[in-house]
């Protein structure tokens, strides 16, 4: 009876894990803890720890970092938002905070990966130019 339990547990948790990671997607932005999802999932943080680690691979803080880093580089190639707001919305109480974890995920600061992004732009722009201007020569 407790091996058919644990087995029907695994296929409910499945859809409790999905709806959980559509939880942490939702409220990147906010104050996400480990207490708050696992509150939302109505199970103990404990409980909840040990199975998002056992479900998605990785602990529950790295997950959300991950996420709110993948987030980060892509406000800051699409907009042009100062890097504290961007830090702020990403629920970072400090850009000095968020530019460390930043640059422990990333290897680079946000300014610095900004700037690469920029220079990657241009070059990319610069070689569009170049070959367009390459076909109309063929053209003449």
């Amino acid at each position: 009876i407790f091996t058919v339990v644990i087995e029907e547990k695994k296929v409910a948790y499945d859809d409790e894990m999905t709806y959980a990671l559509q939880y942490i997607e939702k409220n990147l932005t906010k104050d996400l803890t480990l207490e708050n999802a696992a509150s939302y999932m109505n199970i103990s943080p404990h409980y909840f720890s040990k199975l998002f680690k056992n479900d998605v691979g990785e602990n529950f803080i790295d997950y959300v970092t991950r996420k709110k880093m993948q987030r980060a580089k892509e406000l800051i190639r699409r907009t042009d938002q100062p890097l504290n707001a961007i830090a702020f919305e990403l629920g970072f109480n400090e850009a000095n905070y968020f530019s460390k974890v930043f640059k422990k995920v990333e290897g680079l600061t946000p300014s610095q990966y900004r700037k690469k992004m920029l220079d990657k732009q241009k070059e990319e722009l610069m070689l569009l130019q170049k070959g367009s201007a390459t076909r109309d020569n063929w053209r003449i």
